[in-house]
């Protein structure tokens, strides 16, 4: 029995920088890439901001406005004495985790299908339900983001979906 030695030869060392420098040119990219993770994070504040609205709105008995604008989303609540009409916009609703006005940023590369028309209100009353800026109860509209992302609202009921 003779002196043995194994190791891997120059060939196979080579091959398998080559494999994992291919593996890590594809991969890796997709690791980097955050945007996907920025359009699922603002869809998921957008929905939860619509639903602390519709809720502080029937726990406060004042209502409450969602502005969608072109840059994001803002939360208002009524300033106007007791809550009375006709509604004055001025105060953010402030987000219970920070103390901080209750606003979602616009991912760049990210914007609103509907409405097509910005900025765009909805309005929950005391009741929970859902108006316009009018004044007018909606059916059941949908706020759809350019990724294709939608959160459907329920006038009547004030459901978000």
């Amino acid at each position: 029995m003779g002196n043995h030695q194994q190791a891997f030869t120059l060939v196979e060392l080579i091959l398998v920088i080559i494999v994992l420098g291919i593996i890590s040119s594809v991969a890796l990219p997709r690791f980097f890439n955050t945007t996907d993770f920025d359009h699922r994070f603002f869809y998921e504040d957008l929905r939860a901001a619509l639903d602390y609205g519709q809720k502080t709105a029937v726990s406060s008995g004042c209502a409450v406005r969602i502005e969608l604008n072109s840059t994001g989303y803002e939360l208002y609540t009524n300033t106007t004495a007791n809550c009375g009409s006709p509604a004055t916009w001025t105060t953010q609703i402030l987000h219970p985790s920070d103390n901080d006005h209750f606003t979602g940023s616009l991912p760049t590369s990210l914007g609103y299908t509907t409405p097509a028309v910005l900025p765009d209100y909805y309005i929950f009353t005391a009741e929970g339900k859902i108006t316009d800026n009018a004044g007018s109860q909606i059916g059941n509209e949908s706020i759809v983001l350019s990724d294709s992302n939608s959160i459907t609202l329920y006038g009547s009921t004030g459901f978000i979906q």
